[in-house]
């Protein structure tokens, strides 16, 4: 039996309703994907791929925890004194400068800095929890809070199982969910 013309056409009408959704569907996710890349930025590449190679630890680790901590606001500090994009003490700024010739936590506010003693933070927390929620949980609470927290499985091996405290727990959700959206933005793909 031969195609009738009225056939050829609704097949034809089909094809394109379904090219133009597929068609549709891409537009709305670059669209979509353009606004999580503004929404989750990477500023200070330069200080942050040298500073997270240094250190050994992710980029996308980097920018999630400041996109949290300051969202990129190099001038930031909050009323309890964290300053900066890593919202980093006075206190925390000698501990981690270490034998440097630096003497002033003013040079919190130079995202160079910030970043540098931010990657070095990160990365001793992990050197000593192995385990990126017990990290973003040790720079929300505090290293004794978690130290407190921290429980020995059967293997004898210590580790965060739960957050008692709410807002902790939220601040540790928060960070690893921008860790994802970082490494899923950035990692490359169809669209890069």
């Amino acid at each position: 039996m031969a195609p009738t013309k009225r056939g050829t056409l609704n097949t034809i009408a089909v094809l394109v309703i379904v090219l133009l959704s597929i068609g549709g569907g891409f537009a709305v996710q670059r669209i979509m994907r353009s606004y999580r890349l503004k929404e989750y930025p990477k500023n200070y590449e330069e200080a942050v791929s040298a500073y997270s190679a240094e250190n050994r630890i992710p980029d996308y680790v980097v920018y999630a925890s400041i996109k949290v901590r300051s969202d990129f606001d190099a001038s930031l500090r909050s009323d309890d004194g964290r300053t900066g994009l890593f919202q980093l003490t006075d206190r925390q700024f000698y501990d981690l400068s270490g034998t440097e010739e630096e003497s002033d936590p003013r040079l919190l506010y130079d995202p160079d800095c910030s970043i540098r003693l931010g990657c070095r933070w990160i990365s001793s927390l992990y050197e000593k929890y192995g385990d990126w929620t017990a990290v973003w949980a040790a720079m929300y609470a505090g290293e004794e809070k978690v130290d407190g927290w921290m429980t020995t499985d059967k293997g004898g091996v210590k580790t965060l199982a739960s957050i008692p405290d709410r807002a902790t727990a939220e601040y540790a959700e928060k960070t690893n969910d921008a860790v994802k959206t970082y490494r899923s933005l950035y990692s490359g793909g169809f669209f890069e």
